[in-house]
């Protein structure tokens, strides 16, 4: 039986089992240099990573080289840019795009406001212009005469500005109430009260603003999911933020960003801090990845294979990165990848074409050091082509690990424990410092993997799996698809808030096993086994126990191309399947 055990082991990884989804056990995968391969990879990411194939990305021409802090559609398709001008010169200014969707026509440009202080949010609520900037939100409106004025309509309730940095972000609109964010002035005084470091929110009939989210950094991104209305914003890593997180807007939630230094204390003791939605691990080359230095808005895909998942830009980086989230106990979590690299610039802003165009928006500055490769405006469009692209699509938790679902069928021979590397680690240990490493970093132990019929979803059960952690998911041999493409990047970030009570995959995959040229389908259900070959062709099951001893009453005849088994115990098995073209071995284990 020492043989038929080695020739088990062969093939479990080509076989693949996903619907022994409480049953099939592997062992451990190994030792890998983890560290030696990131080591390898550029200090920055974006500075080489690749375009996303689905799309194809260009420079809008004629050059727009504006330095863009908002991007937004009027009702008659022209697109609405907001130019962030330079640091407290007041330079901002709103121009009018035509052509921006056309691929033939050249694109025309119509300035018709300047003076606003480093804007950085636009919006058009009803045909209405609305800016955000240092001073508060305005309401821009076109006169009779053809000109356009801008009216004050929502004070700023705090001061905005610190020295030379701007501190008002974003603008996004939703369900009648526009929203903003405030970073802190200085993380030891504030300059009146209440203090910023709040998300805003905004009555578009009255102007009226109610505070929510606090305890906020230096929030340069904001985004909502528009089939809910939840509303997210991303913040900067730096003082007390080891990475840059993305957080649920919500009424009273505190972020973990202290306002002032009270009574010599940093940090407030009691305070119950709402945790991030998602983290992504930040600012430089390291062993655990790295996704973003200055993160920026949050667009939620409308049409495509992404869609309803958010990008995100960084405006220090020429990179565009993609957030999945999904609720689990009513409570924001998800996964992080990266999407592409840029044409032009740090993207600070994107909006969407009718026909899924993305159009992102670049900004730099060089007095406060944003900028890629000292690019400092610039517009890039994603065009969707026809192009497949082998690409992680969603990692969902359940109640063992996390199921991965891709966009092309997983190459059955690369569905097993050799195939990933899970790391998981913590960022609970708040300081002063700027920025940080993660805490507590642990190689996991994968103990199952198990696939869906189309091989499209795979699971990774992991052992020792637990909340607060972030769970960084590796592709270590270049994952490829049933056709050939490789995964298109190698990382995956997944924050584990709560652990969901979901079970894991229960359908299996289907795939050839060596020169066996029939594919087949098992499906076991508590203890008993369903196997089907795919191709109506007969064949027998003989079941044997560890000692290598054929169980009684276990031979199954599958005529018709099926046969069924029933374990009456639990335990180690070895399934010896016999077809007309050869044999095979299959362990699994009934818990």
């Amino acid at each position: 039986m020492g043989n038929s055990l080695k020739f088990v082991a062969g093939f479990l990884f080509i076989f693949q089992v996903g619907g022994f989804a409480q049953a099939v056990k592997w062992q451990d995968a190994g030792s890998y240099d983890y560290a030696g391969h990131n080591g390898k990879t550029p200090a920055y990411p974006g500075t080489d990573g690749p375009m996303n194939p689905a799309y194809t990305a260009t420079r809008v021409y004629p050059e727009i080289d504006a330095t863009v802090g908002g991007l937004a559609w009027l009702p008659n398709g022209d697109l609405v840019l907001l130019e962030f001008g330079a640091v407290t010169r007041k330079s901002g200014a709103l121009t009018i795009l035509k052509n921006v969707s056309s691929a033939s026509q050249s694109v025309t440009s119509e300035t018709i406001l300047k003076g606003l202080d480093d804007p950085l949010g636009v919006q058009v609520v009803d045909g209405v212009i609305y800016v955000n900037d240092q001073g508060g939100v305005w309401r821009v409106e076109k006169s009779e005469s053809g000109t356009y004025s801008k009216t004050l309509f929502s004070p700023r309730p705090v001061a905005a500005r610190k020295g030379n940095y701007p501190f008002a972000f974003n603008l996004e609109y939703h369900g009648g109430f526009l929203y903003y964010a405030m970073g802190n002035h200085n993380i030891s005084s504030p300059e009146s009260a209440p203090w910023p470091g709040h998300v805003y929110k905004v009555d578009i009939k009255t102007g009226t603003v109610e505070t929510m989210n606090d305890g906020i950094r230096m929030p340069n991104g904001m985004g909502v999911k528009k089939a809910t209305g939840d509303l997210f914003y991303s913040d900067n890593q730096g003082q007390w933020r080891k990475a840059s997180p993305v957080f649920h807007v919500q009424k009273g939630a505190f972020n973990g960003h202290p306002a002032l230094k009270t009574g010599g204390s940093w940090f407030p003791g009691t305070a119950k801090v709402t945790p991030p939605a998602v983290w992504l691990p930040s600012n430089s080359r390291s062993t655990y990845g790295a996704m973003t230095r200055s993160t920026t808005g949050l667009h939620e895909v409308e049409n495509g294979i992404y869609k309803g998942q958010f990008l995100m830009g960084d405006n220090y980086m020429g990179r565009v990165n993609r957030i999945f989230l999904e609720k689990v106990n009513e409570v924001y979590q998800g996964a992080t990848f990266h999407f592409s690299n840029t044409v032009k610039g740090g993207i600070q802003t994107m909006i969407e074409s009718a026909d899924g165009t993305l159009i992102g928006g670049a900004l730099g500055d060089p007095q406060s050091g944003w900028n890629w490769q000292g690019v400092l405006g610039g517009l890039t469009k994603w065009t969707p082509n026809k192009n497949g692209v082998m690409d992680i699509l969603e990692i969902r938790s359940n109640r063992k690990g996390f199921d991965l679902e891709f966009t092309e069928p997983v190459k059955a021979a690369d569905i097993s424990p050799e195939s990933f590397w899970v790391v998981s680690y913590a960022y609970n240990n708040w300081s002063e410092d700027y920025g940080g490493s993660p805490e507590d970093v642990k190689k996991m132990k994968i103990t199952a993997i198990e696939s869906s019929v189309d091989r499209k979803q795979v699971a990774i059960t992991i052992e020792g799996l637990a909340k607060g952690r972030v769970y960084n998911i590796m592709f270590k041999s270049g994952l490829q698809s049933e056709s050939g493409k490789s995964n298109l990047f190698q990382h995956a970030w997944y924050t584990l808030n709560e652990i969901s009570d979901r079970d894991v995959l229960q359908t299996v995959a289907i795939a050839k096993v060596d020169r066996v040229r029939e594919g087949f389908q098992f499906d076991l259900q508590g203890r008993s086994l369903d196997i089907s070959n795919l191709q109506s062709q007969n064949f027998s099951v003989k079941v044997y126990n560890p000692a290598g001893r054929i169980v009684p009453q276990s031979v199954a005849m599958g005529r018709q191309g099926k046969a069924s088994i029933r374990f009456s115990d639990r335990g180690v098995y070895i399934l010896r399947i016999l077809t007309p073209q050869g044999s095979f071995s299959k362990e699994l284990t009934i818990l």
